[in-house]
């Protein structure tokens, strides 16, 4: 009877076991991630794909939009699914769960390659409503990791992914705060609590818009793997996936600069097995490289992630790394390089701006920012950059707080160029010598010799660096004046200070994007008005169809800047559309194009477009009334500058009626040239024997725009033009020729 009570007990305590096993089992499982997608590429056949397969919980698969079919090749050394063409877009065969509503923790991981970068390149998304959008990708643009197409945007702040190589892109949503990593590297984040609504479907390279025939914002590039998770992964766990294990450096990052001469660096574990941390440190490379024991600075436990540091040197550059050992005290990964570099306390900021090539000759004194550890500051000053290292300071021993000097000497001739620098000494005895500055003189204004610089699409907002590149190309149009015209393409003289920059339109990327106010702001505070700006000169903009509707804020104060320009001929009743003479030419800006109320057309994507953004606003009407009025039958040359142009691409966002009334009305006029813009290529060919350019982009992100340096020199029978193609640096385009100054008239057939 007793064993037969014991078998029973020992049955009964294991049925229990068994059960509390599966209710913990249960609960384990119902608490871990699960992968709601898991495309991978690597078990999939080369060639055509008819169908992804989700190997995920949610299931399903991936399929074709349009009638273009995805294939699966290797590209360097990496299975995937191609998704180049223009017209491949994948639909999921099931929808997104409630759970990606915005209020519960995800993770997107996905493997891709692009041939090349662009502003944005979608790799899923899974909402399109206004504000409550789900849409990841890659890219350049503000909200190319992720955009809820509202206020809401990241991007990638700490660097785009490079073209032509294969990237683990991370995006983790934790309900706090939005990451963006790179091949594990922390590119973007932003606190946010997101608020979504899944749409029908998820969407794999692309978005799908209504009554549009391709897909919008594609990937262009190939697709590896994917997974999403329903969990936020850590900063360790996204490191481990893209391949690494040794600490993760936090701070300073490689090359950045620092300020401070304490700061404490910082770093996360990267392999859980670590127990012990060496940390070295050094302001020679090889030392650290090398691990040298007078460079090991410390032996930490696996507990601390920081070390504080004093005493650095101004303009130092130093270098750390942090290795990984076991509980034996072996090394597991020798951790990453990273150098970082002090500040040299030199001043900077300089007033007038270094290169400054219009500077008036009323200038009384100069300005700058001292260093934030100067004692006492001396200042130089000369015509001679050679005689200025040899020179002795003008003013010598100002005080810290001091951040002028007045300029030496009374005579400021036109054309003249001055050097400049300001030498510190630091507390520490130390002087660290200024960087050399320069500025130069305006010209004195030639009616007969005109000098005047042309732009197109800076697009402000449109990518991260957009603005950083744009303030390159305007401190590269200040440089100019005193340099000499491009020899190898036959010019040559001197350029003198431009009358003024025109901008061809598209000044922001999207007018109207909530962050409009911000973008035009920092257009207003680059380019100025009169030469008040980072910009030395006048500006004279227009708009182009990016920049918004008629009563959009871009428009609106396009109006009031215009009624502030000087010495303007006319102005359009609606206050767009402007002209002025500068010498014998008179110039017309017509903003997007020669027009009336603007014709419907399909355009490039033989999609239908209408909206008052690419209206012209009666532009042709009062060009004909302005050149009626102020030219007249004199012949006097004409210069009209316009946003688009007459390329293939241009020509299709404005009608051959439109082109041909245009030149009906100009006909009797010695139009000489057309500036345009719009296509982002510099270019120049005649259209119907007129001389036109295409200023190409200012900003062409990562890399520098370009920008168009014009002179016309006019006498009484003929004149000369140049136009010369700049971009940072270097010259890349030129030519010259002549035009009368009365129009000769066809002869009829």
């Amino acid at each position: 009877m007793k064993t037969l009570f014991k078998k029973n007990t020992a049955v009964s305590l294991f049925l229990v076991m068994v059960c509390l096993f599966g209710l913990v089992a249960t609960s384990v499982a119902a608490n871990s991630p699960r992968k709601l997608i898991r495309l991978d590429a690597s078990i999939l056949p080369e060639g055509p794909l008819r169908s992804w397969k989700n190997l995920g919980v949610l299931g399903g698969e991936f399929i074709p939009v349009f009638k273009v079919t995805p294939s699966v090749k290797t590209v360097k050394g990496q299975k995937a699914v191609d998704l180049t063409a223009m017209d491949v877009l994948l639909r999921s065969t099931f929808s997104p769960p409630a759970y990606l509503n915005g209020k519960n923790p995800f993770t997107l991981v996905a493997r891709v390659f692009l041939p090349e970068l662009a502003q944005r390149r979608t790799i899923i998304a899974w909402a399109t409503e206004s504000g409550r959008a789900a849409i990841i990708g890659v890219g350049k643009a503000r909200d190319a990791a992720f955009s809820n197409l509202g206020t809401l945007r990241l991007g990638y702040a700490g660097g785009y992914p490079e073209p032509q190589l294969w990237h683990l892109v991370a995006l983790v949503y934790d309900k706090q705060k939005l990451r963006v990593y790179v091949d594990g590297w922390l590119k973007g984040e932003k606190e946010v609590s997101l608020d979504l609504k899944p749409d029908r479907y998820f969407y794999l390279g692309g978005q799908e818009l209504k009554n549009f025939p391709l897909p919008f914002d594609p990937l262009h590039g190939y697709l590896a793997s994917l997974e999403l998770v329903d969990a936020a992964m850590s900063a360790q766990d996204v490191w481990q996936a893209a391949g690494h294990r040794e600490a993760i450096p936090v701070f300073p990052a490689n090359h950045q600069k620092v300020e401070d001469l304490n700061l404490s660096l910082k770093w996360e574990k990267g392999d859980d097995r670590a127990a012990v941390y060496n940390l070295y440190f050094s302001g020679k490379k090889e030392e650290v490289d090398k691990a040298e024991k007078k460079a090991l600075k410390a032996t930490l436990p696996a507990e601390t992630n920081f070390y504080e540091m004093s005493g650095l040197e101004l303009g130092q550059t130093y270098f750390w790394r942090v290795d990984q050992l076991d509980t034996q005290k072996k090394l597991l990964q020798p951790g990453l390089v990273l150098g970082f570099k002090v500040d040299d306390g030199a001043a900077r900021n300089p007033v007038p701006h270094n290169l400054h090539g219009s500077v008036s000759r009323d200038i009384k004194r100069l300005r700058w920012t001292p260093g934030k550890w100067t004692v006492t500051q001396d200042v130089f000053f000369s015509t001679d950059p050679k005689k200025l290292e040899k020179s002795k300071p003008v003013v010598k021993d100002l005080k810290p707080d001091m951040n002028f000097s007045f300029l030496p000497g009374k005579d400021v001739p036109y054309g003249q160029q001055f050097f400049w620098r300001v030498d510190t000494r630091t507390a520490r005895g130390k002087t660290i010598k200024g960087e050399t500055w320069s500025f130069r003189v305006q010209d004195n204004p030639n009616d007969e010799d005109l000098t005047f610089f042309v732009a197109a699409d800076p697009h402000y907002g449109g990518s991260l660096k957009a603005r950083e590149v744009n303030q390159l190309m305007v401190r590269e149009m200040n440089s100019m004046p005193g340099l000499l015209y491009p020899e190898e393409f036959g010019l040559k003289g001197q350029i003198h200070t431009p009358r003024g920059v025109i901008i061809l339109g598209d000044i922001v990327d999207d007018g109207e994007a909530p962050d409009v106010l911000s973008t035009w702001q920092e257009y207003v505070d680059d380019f100025g008005l009169k030469g008040d700006g980072l910009l030395a000169y006048p500006v004279y903009e227009g708009f182009g169809e990016n920049d918004g509707p008629s009563n959009g804020l871009v428009r609106n104060n396009l109006k009031s800047r215009n009624k502030l320009r000087p010495a303007l001929r006319s102005i359009s009743a609606d206050g767009l559309h402007y002209s002025w003479d500068w010498g014998k030419v008179h110039f017309v800006h017509l903003n997007l194009y020669p027009g009336r109320a603007g014709e419907e057309l399909l355009n490039y994507w033989r999609r239908r477009i209408s909206s008052d953004a690419r209206y012209p606003k009666y532009s042709l009407d009062f060009l004909i009334e302005d050149l009626r009025r102020n030219v007249g039958g004199s012949d006097r040359p004409v210069v009209i500058f316009q946003h688009y142009g007459f390329d293939s691409w241009s020509e299709t966002f404005w009608t051959e009626r439109e082109r041909n009334a245009f030149l009906n009305a100009i006909e009797p006029y010695n139009v000489v040239a057309i500036f345009w813009g719009h296509s982002h290529v510099s270019q120049a060919f005649s259209w119907n024997d007129i001389k036109t350019w295409c200023a190409g982009t200012l900003n062409n992100d990562p890399d520098p725009g370009e920008f168009l340096v014009v002179n016309i020199k006019t006498g009484r029978r003929s004149g000369e033009m140049m136009v010369a193609g700049r971009t940072a640096g270097k010259w890349i385009r030129g030519e010259k020729f002549t035009f009368p100054m009365k129009k000769i008239q066809k002869k009829k057939k």
